[in-house]
This record gives C-alpha cells, structure tokens and sequence, in this order.
C-alpha cells in the first residue's frame, strides 16, 4: 500500500464487515495494533490487509486486537511463512488453508496455555490425544525462550 494513513480507514470499514461474516461483535483495533499495520511493508494489496485482519479476529479472544494478535504472512523462498509480532513463532504453511489456520490457531493456543495439552485441549474443544496428533501432524515445535 502506498499511504500508510490509509490503513487507519481500510481497517475502518473492514471490522465491522469482517464482524458480521464471522457472526460477531466487531472489535477494536488497538493504536500499537494500528502502529503495526502501518509499520508492515504491505507487498500485496488491499485483500492482504483484510485477510490479515481476518486472521486476527478469528483467533483473537478479546474484544479488541492488538499488536500480538496480528500476524503477516509472507513469501520467503517460495514457502509461505507466518511471522507473529516478535518475528520469534515461525510457520511453515503448506499452501492448504485450512490445514493452515488449524495449525495457527493450535499454536496460539498452546502458547497462550503454555503448552499445556490438557488446557489447549479443553480450550479448542477437542480431545488431548486429537491435540497430541495434530502437533505432530504439523510439526509444531515449543520455541525455546
């Protein structure tokens, strides 16, 4: 995107439109949120923007997304890569999205239960040894702090 100041309005219009496909209340975007998306390189075009924040909303559990929430994919070596705010979580998508989303939502959900499989487990609403599967099925990994 050219302008950054035309984030601030972009994301404007796409949360409440973004809200009601996902049936729910719209959110807020915090200003360190707001910072962020005018501080990315932005390679693609307004659909990047939304799918960015369509990705936030449906993982985020507040009522407002903030810097951590957000996270930009991006093309390294012909492989996609999501990259979250701290750039520390890296991962590896197949090109399949729901596969994908699956694999981002276990990973924010294991951090944010520190991996802990029986809280993740309850959390996502499936069984610890389904869990225990798909971290392998994914290959996901405990970034070491």
């Amino acid at each position: 995107m050219e302008r950054a100041k035309d984030i601030d309005f972009l994301t404007e219009y796409f949360m409440p439109k973004i809200a009601d496909e996902m049936d729910r209340s719209p959110m807020d975007v915090k200003w360190e949120g707001i910072e962020k998306l005018r501080s990315h390189n932005w390679p693609g075009n307004v659909r990047e923007l939304e799918n960015t924040l369509k990705r936030a909303t449906a993982l985020c559990t507040n009522d407002h997304l903030g810097a951590d929430d957000i996270t930009f994919v991006t093309s390294e070596n012909g492989c996609l890569t999501a990259v979250n705010s701290t750039g520390e979580h890296r991962l590896k998508l197949t090109g399949n999205l729901l596969d994908d989303n699956q694999r981002s939502l276990i990973i924010k959900a294991l951090n944010d239960n520190n991996w802990n499989y029986t809280k993740t487990a309850t959390e996502l609403g499936i069984g610890r040894t389904t869990l225990w599967r798909k971290v392998k099925k994914y290959e996901l990994r405990r970034e070491p702090v």
